[in-house]
């Protein structure tokens, strides 16, 4: 694969008030995210209001095709797109 042609570069304002800032702070999430799975997927889940947490953040069996996230946890997804902003 080439290397991208056109490389525009976000103003320091967009940057400042973005979530992942950097290459650097895209490898560090990506990282996170494949070194402790669970650790990083509940901590992007309590972003939101849950009504009741969960007790297992993902149950996966890949050979049977089963995979649930957020096992036994309760939330109103719309209470957290509209109602809570």
């Amino acid at each position: 694969m080439s290397a991208p042609k056109n490389i525009y570069t976000p103003s320091a304002d967009w940057v400042d008030s973005a979530h992942v800032s950097s290459l650097d702070k895209y490898r560090y999430i990506y990282n996170r995210s494949i070194e402790n799975p669970d650790e990083f997927w509940a901590s992007i889940a309590e972003r939101v209001t849950w009504y009741k947490p969960w007790d297992k953040v993902r149950n996966l069996n890949f050979k049977e095709g089963k995979i649930k996230w957020y096992e036994n946890g309760k939330l109103n997804i719309s209470y957290n797109c509209l109602d809570r902003h």
